[in-house]
């Protein structure tokens, strides 16, 4: 008998607590809520062995001590999987050269990872990688995109408008995403869907994209990002955050190929995170006709709508942390090389922190949420990923509002622990008329 054909028991699902489990898609929010209640901290056997952490008060006090918790050796939580890339996008062992390859082993004598930074790394190691990227993700950097991006949903939008149907995924947070990305990060934008295929089909589990051409391999679309690194170092004036990191230093030296590439490879997780929660908040607001009026008719609540998506529809579940020294959190004790697995989307449900956690509430005073993390290694891209749902989000609501989710026809993204929200969602609209503004990108 298949386990999802099992009647449900939250006690059972959470004392043998498996994000990867069948049980756990559709019932994650009663089992983080059990764990909460019963055993905020517990063990389990899954993902190699881990503890996880289920409250908002132990998570922020994880993310928050970076000494005792490491994120040098590995902060995803996966297990094998064969469709995930081998090399989990890192750049190859081969190419790694310079101070950051001394890095010393974990407690168990594991190699640190290395593939994303600065999120592989820990103070003080951390706070020049970490400095070397804020400028492109400052407000005023930021600024000047603001048109640029609600240009580009107009376009997406005027390429559907008259068709009165489109899947909201493929058609829309999909494209708008990955161009974005692109283009933050000095990409050729025309190459959006060969990453949108590979990163999506990778974390997510699916994906609504096809590739421009035929479908491209990890190895490809590595070594495309590494040519664009060796181009743009004799175009010191390039724009996107390959040209900015090109210029950088880091305590007086200028970056390896290879620490660039981990850097551009963190930024392209955004084209997996951000449509699928882009769809979760689009289904919200298709289910909600109310409060999707009341938006429309007072623009100033998109925002607060935006906090709450990012809160309840939390697309990245989890991160994982090596603790470093023997140390209590939740009265159990956690042993020098434990792995701990912080449960984001916990955190954001948890009733101490949150009044009826489990509505959207576009009044909520408290903003704080876990989605974008804590700590020194809280999202650079924060305020890019709200310009997206606002840009977006904003010109639906202008242009289509009377927009409706085939209900039918959603698909969940197949693994939430992976990357939570929808990977297809068709609606329908009255037609309307193409604005005709500038392209953006073919």
């Amino acid at each position: 008998m298949d386990e999802s054909d099992v009647a449900f028991d939250v006690a059972l699902s959470a004392q043998s607590f498996d994000p990867f489990s069948p049980k756990y898609a559709p019932h994650f929010r009663e089992i983080y809520q059990h764990m909460r209640a019963e055993c905020p901290v517990a063990h389990t056997g899954a993902l190699g062995g881990t503890w996880a952490v289920t409250g908002y008060d132990d998570i922020a006090r994880v993310l928050r001590d970076p000494e005792t918790f490491s994120s040098r050796y590995g902060v995803f939580t996966a297990r094998p999987n064969p469709n995930l890339p081998r090399r989990g996008f890192g750049p190859r062992d081969e190419q790694r050269t310079g101070p950051l390859t001394a890095t010393p082993a974990g407690p168990n004598g594991e190699a640190p990872r290395l593939n994303f930074l600065p999120l592989e790394l820990d103070p003080p190691v951390h706070g020049p990688y970490r400095q070397a990227v804020e400028t492109p993700f400052s407000p005023a950097a930021l600024s000047p995109l603001a048109p640029w991006m609600l240009a580009l949903a107009d376009q997406l939008i005027d390429a559907i408008i008259e068709k009165g149907e489109a899947d909201f995924c493929r058609d829309l947070g999909t494209p708008l995403a990955s161009i974005y990305t692109m283009k933050f990060l000095g990409l050729p934008l025309q190459d959006w869907p060969d990453y949108a295929w590979l990163v999506q089909t990778a974390r997510a589990g699916s994906t609504s994209v096809a590739p421009r051409t035929k479908p491209p391999t990890e190895l490809e679309l590595h070594d495309r990002v590494a040519a664009e690194i060796v181009r743009q170092r004799t175009q010191p004036l390039a724009d996107g955050l390959i040209g900015h990191l090109l210029q950088t230093t880091v305590d007086g030296r200028r970056l390896e190929r290879w620490e660039i590439e981990s850097t551009v490879w963190l930024h392209i997780g955004n084209i997996a995170t951000t449509p699928a929660c882009l769809a979760s908040g689009f289904v919200w607001l298709s289910r909600n006709p109310d409060q999707r009026r009341r938006i429309v008719e007072t623009p100033d609540l998109l925002p607060h709508a935006i906090e709450e998506f990012l809160r309840v529809f939390a697309p990245a579940h989890a991160v994982s942390r090596t603790v470093m020294r023997d140390v209590e959190l939740g009265g159990r004790l956690l042993k020098a090389g434990d792995r701990v697995m912080l449960s984001l989307v916990s955190a954001n449900f948890d009733e101490t922190e949150f009044d009826n956690p489990d509505r959207v509430d576009l009044d909520r005073a408290n903003k704080h949420h876990m989605s974008f993390g804590d700590g020194v290694h809280y999202c650079t891209g924060a305020d890019a990923v709200r310009l997206e749902f606002h840009s977006i989000l904003g010109q639906i609501l202008r242009r289509m509002p009377d927009f409706r989710v085939e209900e039918a026809g959603l698909q969940p993204t197949p693994v939430p622990a992976m990357v939570a929200g929808y990977a297809q969602v068709h609606f329908t609209f009255t037609p309307g008329k193409r604005l005709g503004g500038p392209r953006i990108a073919d």
